[in-house]
Parts: C-alpha cells; sequence; structure tokens
C-alpha cells in the first residue's frame, strides 16, 4: 500500500472509524482491542508508513512480555499496571527509533499516538485473554483499514483527474 496519498482529513477518519470499530467489537464481545485508538491508528499507520506499524507491533509485543515479568517482581495491577505498560512502550518506542537513527515517523500530529499504542495494547492484553483480544484487535484495525484505504485511494484518484497533484 505505499504511495497512498494520506491527507490529514483521511488521518482524522482512519482514527475515527477506528474508534467507532473498537466500540462496536467491544459492545459485541465485551473484549476491548487493545483500546480505543489502537485499530484507527495501526490502520493509518499501515497505509502512511507499514514500518512505523511494526515497529509499534514489535514493541507492544515486547511491553507485554516486560509487563509479565514485571508482575512475577512487582506489585503491578490496576493504575500501576496501565503506568508501567504505558511508560514501557513509550520507553521502548521512541527507543527504537532515537537509536536507529530515522527519527520519529512523519504520520502528522497522529505519530505521537504510535508512542502511546504499545503500552495501550499491552495493557489490554495483560488483563484479557491473549487470543481473543489479538483477534478483535485484528478484526477492528482491517476493518479500519479497509475504510481508510479506500478513503485515500479515491481521494487520490479524484486529485489525479482534477490534476491537483501533490500539492493542490
Amino acid at each position: 500500500m505505499p504511495g497512498v496519498p494520506l491527507n490529514p482529513q483521511t488521518a482524522m477518519l482512519g482514527l475515527a472509524i477506528g474508534v467507532v470499530c473498537a466500540l462496536l467489537f467491544y459492545l459485541r464481545t465485551r473484549l476491548s482491542p487493545g483500546g480505543l485508538l489502537t485499530p484507527g491508528w495501526f490502520a493509518v499507520a499501515l497505509v502512511a508508513d507499514p514500518r512505523a506499524a511494526v515497529v509499534v507491533l514489535v514493541a507492544g509485543v515486547l511491553t507485554y512480555l516486560g509487563v509479565l515479568v514485571g508482575q512475577r517482581y512487582l506489585i503491578l495491577y490496576g493504575d500501576r499496571l496501565l503506568a508501567a505498560a504505558m511508560l514501557l512502550g513509550v520507553v521502548l518506542t521512541a527507543g527504537w527509533y532515537l537509536l536507529a537513527g530515522s527519527g520519529f515517523p512523519a504520520l502528522y500530529p497522529v505519530a505521537a499516538l504510535g508512542l502511546i499504542v504499545p503500552g495501550w495494547l499491552a495493557y489490554q492484553v495483560a488483563n484479557q485473554p491473549v487470543l481473543p483480544t489479538v483477534v478483535v484487535t485484528g478484526l477492528a484495525t482491517g476493518t479500519s483499514l479497509t475504510v481508510t484505504w479506500l478513503r485515500s485511494w479515491i481521494w487520490g484518484r479524484r486529485r489525479a483527474r482534477w490534476g491537483l497533484g501533490a500539492c493542490g
């Protein structure tokens, strides 16, 4: 999907559709798909920069494993678990981008959400059954991705037809 134009309106639509999908899947299954913003953020990231989505997904898995280890030695539950997951997720994600020397991904203001998604995802997976949570997150992300990609594809074709180019 690289090369698909993504403008701020499409990014916001992707986040909004992700929130709606997350709510609908939660109401139907009583499982949180990694938080309200996670499916939408992954959808926008997969359209704009799939590498950012991979980094955040790997950081989410490492954060989850770190939380499991932390629960063995520390009293982590509730707000403490959330704070530990968020902190570890931000450190892992930011550390990856800073150590790789690539800087942070350009996803408009949505990039900042990529720092909290790993912690939020790990927190939800730590509080719910792992496999059903992963499946619900994947379904909500897939739905959001389809709508976001179709919107950006239609927008790109319309701009090309009108001869607006990349800057118009």
